[in-house]
């Protein structure tokens, strides 16, 4: 009985390290610019703002420095605070680059609405074309970072799959590995050391997990049972 309480408390404290519910996963995505309102009736029209990007839904064709309406200084050629927007079509061609999440850049020239030069090698401006990212419906593999809590005793099993552990699916996530991250001991053992096995320390895996990929060219991950 001893020993199967022992397996069972060394299985419930592996299975917190290798996995931890609930993570974040942060993602970078271009925010509306600040302190743009868009009235009823205008989301199909072309909008002319201060600042230097679009509302969602809408792209850059044309880049200008305006000081009387928007305040500043043209300060060089490559200068810009005001610009044109329109809605996103299924083709359209935009100041600078990327394309939006959903479109692909199809197109690379040079606009004299753009605020650069176009000196025949310069590129400033993307035609951008809505469609499925060519990856879609294919697998790839995305970080994750978990962290749990550990006794000391176990740290032979922490961030193991990979490594102590072959590649599985753990609690509806597929793992291709992990590797040690960071540890550090919380709470000192009965001997009062951080090396006593019942040492409590904080333990970070970075994880290697299946995800596949949707038309937005997102790798999305997966579920497995």
């Amino acid at each position: 009985m001893q020993g199967m309480m022992r397996l069972s408390a060394l299985t419930t404290a592996l299975c917190g390290v290798l996995v931890l519910g609930g993570c974040n996963i942060q993602t970078d995505e271009a925010s509306p610019a600040s302190g743009t309102e868009l009235e009823s009736g205008e989301a199909a029209q072309e909008l002319t703002l201060c600042g230097t990007t679009c509302p969602a839904g809408h792209h850059v064709t044309s880049q200008t420095c305006n000081p009387a309406a928007c305040g500043g200084s043209c300060s060089s050629a490559y200068s810009y605070n005001q610009v044109t927007c329109a809605p996103n079509t299924e083709t359209f061609s935009q100041c600078g680059g990327p394309c939006p999440s959903g479109w692909q850049a199809t197109e690379w020239g040079c606009s004299s609405a753009c605020a650069d030069f176009c000196n025949g090698i310069y590129v400033n401006q993307t035609t951008c074309t809505r469609g499925c990212d060519p990856r879609a419906g294919t697998y790839g593999r995305k970080t994750l970072y978990t962290s749990a809590e550990s006794e000391y005793a176990y740290r032979s099993g922490w961030c193991g799959i990979g490594t102590v552990y072959p590649a599985m699916c753990h609690e509806g996530t597929y793992y291709y590995s992990q590797s040690l991250e960071t540890r550090g001991c919380l709470r000192a053992g009965s001997n009062g050391t951080c090396q006593d096995p019942d040492a409590v320390w904080r333990v970070t895996c970075r994880s290697s997990v299946q995800c596949v990929y949707d038309c937005d060219g997102n790798c999305v991950q997966t579920h497995c049972s």
